[in-house]
């Protein structure tokens, strides 16, 4: 495996390295030791895996699909989202948080009111022509045993859902971004265990930034470009700060919450003047 400046390392949140990637002529690469290496190119229409000896076939596909997918197409010119999303009346909404906030439980939550689960990690974004678009793609519910026992499954194991088969999603066309929600867990003990407030674009920009999947920070042209799309993107696109407390108790009223004040307005008919 490369060496240097121009090799990525991503980290867990302890601080050890998990996967590394970096370019080579024109493929780039994504390394995860022990498991496989990932190859793919702007002219090549695969991903290919090279796995490594007795690596699990179900694990190498499954962190193609949470992981190599969604960064792979950044690399090549779309942007990606740490982040789990619904679909309401025809618009995704995005989820977008740290691991272990909640997002897949909140999307998850809110597919059990009805809503269509769209995505559970990563929402990938084109750009353009005054809208934003949620590139669909295919994705595993994964719930910890924490939140499987709040939906009254097993909570002591660890819960994985298939949401769609294994050709990609291409039953599924890419649909307006109605909205992102950047969610958090609050600290409070008093008041309401929910709080939504709507940014204005300047204030969005920092935190759906901060949870944008980036394959190369060192390419600084990548990174201009990355920027300027996600300036566009808050034109557009209404951001909402969500923070919750977290817990079973709570967990009905923050999706009281986000269905009242997020989905409502996204769902809410355009006026048209005569």
């Amino acid at each position: 495996m490369p060496t240097g400046p121009r090799v990525h390392v991503w980290r867990t949140e302890a601080g050890s390295a998990i996967a590394y990637g970096w370019q080579q002529n024109a493929w780039y690469f994504m390394h995860w030791p022990g498991l496989c290496t990932y190859r793919f190119a702007s002219d090549d229409p695969h991903i290919t895996a090279f796995p490594e000896a007795g690596a699990s076939r179900a694990l190498v596909y499954d962190v193609y699909r949470r992981s190599v997918l969604p960064m792979a197409l950044q690399a090549l010119g779309s942007e990606a989202l740490h982040a789990s999303a619904i679909q309401a009346d025809g618009r995704v909404i995005a989820f977008a948080a740290v691991s272990h906030t909640g997002k897949s439980t909140v999307a998850y939550g809110l597919s059990r009111r009805g809503y269509e689960q769209w995505a559970d990690d990563g929402v990938v974004l084109e750009v353009g022509g005054g809208r934003a678009l949620a590139v669909p793609l295919p994705f595993d519910v994964r719930l910890r045993p924490e939140s499987s026992g709040m939906f009254g499954l097993d909570g002591s194991r660890f819960h994985q859902f298939s949401s769609m088969d294994a050709k990609g999603g291409s039953e599924r066309n890419p649909t307006t971004l109605g909205a992102i929600c950047v969610l958090s867990r609050s600290t409070e003990s008093s008041g309401s265990p929910v709080t939504i407030e709507r940014l204005e674009p300047a204030q969005a920009f920092s935190p759906v930034l901060s949870h944008a999947h980036e394959f190369d920070p060192s390419n600084l042209d990548r990174r201009r470009r990355m920027l300027q799309t996600y300036l566009e993107l808050l034109d557009v696109v209404p951001v909402y700060d969500v923070r919750f407390r977290p817990g079973v108790e709570h967990f009905p009223r923050v999706l009281d919450a986000l269905v009242a004040d997020v989905v409502a307005q996204v769902c809410r008919p355009a006026l048209s003047m005569a």
